[in-house]
């Protein structure tokens, strides 16, 4: 038998080991959001999108009806 040093040894290892599982698990999950923000976010389609958005609202108005100019 090992005893309380190889307990903790075998507790250490397992804490260590659970830890590297998490971590690679979120890092996975960080990847893929990070990839639809990059996607979804490009410039170019940003440019369309504002363009497509403008031409549909309607020209507005003057804000002065009245008076000098």
């Amino acid at each position: 038998m090992e005893g309380k040093g190889g307990q903790k040894r075998v507790a250490l290892v397992t804490a260590f080991f659970f830890i590297a599982v998490f971590s690679l698990i979120q890092l996975g999950r960080a990847q893929e959001e990070s990839s639809c923000v990059k996607c979804h976010t490009s410039p170019k389609t940003l440019i369309e999108l504002t363009r497509a958005l403008a031409a549909k609202k309607p020209p507005k108005k003057s804000a002065e009806t009245k008076g000098e100019g």
